[in-house]
């Protein structure tokens, strides 16, 4: 058993205008979409087929980038099986509450960051069960979530432009620009002085979300027709838009619904059937049947859809798309109701229809209001070679690995918080495959498995 280890982190230690609104030409569906092609900015595909089902691949963009959701994709999938080692973790104490958390591997280890309520974010180098340096690299506004890049074989803190909404976050693009909503819902492309804009009308919170290489996915169309108010506000998308800046910024409109919203801040680009090419997973709601998921090619064509509730206001939080079948199948796993009873949930194309296979109730992936959506993910922590999702208990005070298997989900790890879990949960491959986890308790303390 490793030792456990703790470190205190305190405060001493150390253009032009474009409005791009329509498409510069229609384009069917392209090898764009596909996994093979991802590049660094990408994030890479998350599944590739092999015999028997699918694999955990690695991420293309591995090393490079840190997101609270894991992935470029929005995926929130940990690539490698190398499993998980060590039952005791290291510990990092802060100075205020932790909420976000990013990680990239280096080597040997792993290196964060860590941004607390407050805005503080610090940086913390781990290897061989302790903590190696530590310092403060920075503010931000209070609950906006960092991005990191791997810099010098060390994480720098991706720093946000002015004019970016304080809900959301940049995404590097290319050498030195960004991709950014800003506060009046605007999405936004810089690089060095050049500057375009397209009038969106995104989500205060969205997330865009690689679908190929310069290719993204975000939330627009603002809306309050739905006045659930779990996700931090009443606003929710009516549409789901595609940005390519791959030649400049031009913007078009995939989806764009009458009735239901989206309740989400960002779709999932995975591969939902088994074809090889990424969908766009997201949650519908509206006041009759609540939130179901589905999922669109795209080009905005339907290919999934998956069950309701009898009423409004229940929500199903969609995590990740892993091949956690018994034998590699490709599933959905999100959490349905997460507020008031959460059961994880697990789903598989059947047809048009996104059908439930198995459950395990007794879980929390969300707390209420929270814009933190990034509550779970998939990782084979056992190293058996397929992937268990890793969500917090219903009291929050734990987190589950949970199996599938052929009768149904058990729980393979489970992993102390102390307290109620306060950020995101996420982790890394290493450079020697194994996978490092993290998450932050409300004592203050951030958790790192696996190292």
């Amino acid at each position: 058993m490793a030792p456990r280890r703790r470190a205190v982190l305190g405060a001493a230690a150390s253009g032009l205008s474009l409005l791009a609104g329509c498409p510069t030409g229609e384009r069917g569906r392209s090898s764009d979409s596909r996994p093979e092609d991802g590049g660094p900015e990408d994030g890479g595909e998350d599944l590739t087929t092999a015999t028997g089902g699918h694999t955990v691949s690695p991420r293309v963009d591995d090393g490079l980038v840190g997101y609270t959701h894991v992935r470029a994709s929005g995926n929130r999938v940990l690539g490698g099986n190398g499993g998980l080692s060590g039952d005791e973790p290291v510990t990092v104490e802060t100075d205020g509450r932790p909420t976000w958390l990013v990680v990239v591997p280096t080597d040997p280890g792993s290196d964060w960051l860590v941004a607390t309520a407050d805005g503080v974010v610090e940086r913390f180098a781990v290897s061989d069960g302790a903590v190696t340096e530590r310092r403060r690299v920075g503010e931000l506004p209070g609950g906006t979530p960092p991005v990191g890049r791997r810099e010098a074989a060390r994480i720098d803190l991706l720093d946000p432009l002015e004019d970016a909404s304080t809900y959301s976050h940049p995404v590097p693009v290319g050498d030195a620009g960004q991709l950014f909503v800003d506060a009046d819902g605007g999405l936004v492309l810089v690089d060095g002085d050049d500057r375009q804009r397209a009038a969106v009308d995104a989500l205060p919170d969205a997330r865009p979300v690689a679908v190929g290489p310069g290719r993204y996915a975000l939330l627009g169309g603002r809306t309050e027709r739905y006045p659930h108010g779990a996700l931090g506000d009443a606003v929710e998308a009516e549409r789901v838009v595609l940005a390519d800046v791959r030649e400049g910024l031009s913007t078009r409109t995939v989806v764009d619904l009458d009735g239901p919203v989206v309740e989400g801040i960002a779709p999932i680009a995975a591969d939902v059937t088994g074809d090889g090419i990424r969908n766009l997973l997201v949650t519908l709601a509206d006041s009759q049947s609540g939130a179901r998921l589905a999922a669109f090619t795209t080009e905005g064509d339907r290919v999934a859809t998956g069950p309701g509730f009898s009423s409004g206001n229940r929500w199903r939080h969609q995590l990740c798309v892993a091949p956690f079948g018994p034998d590699g199948e490709l599933e959905v796993a999100a959490v349905e109701t997460p507020h008031i009873g959460g059961t994880a949930r697990f789903y598989r194309r059947d047809g048009d229809e996104l059908r439930s296979v198995t459950s395990r109730s007794g879980v929390s992936s969300h707390a209420y209001r929270s814009r933190n959506l990034d509550g779970g993910l998939a990782a084979d922590v056992d190293g058996d070679g397929r992937p268990e999702l890793v969500v917090p208990t219903d009291r929050r005070g734990e987190l589950l690995a949970l199996a599938r298997t052929e009768d149904g989900v058990e729980v393979r790890r489970r992993f102390a918080l102390g307290g109620e879990l306060a950020s995101n949960v996420t982790g890394v491959r290493n450079v020697d495959d194994s996978l490092t986890l993290g998450a932050a308790g409300s004592d203050g303390v951030v958790r790192v498995w696996g190292e």
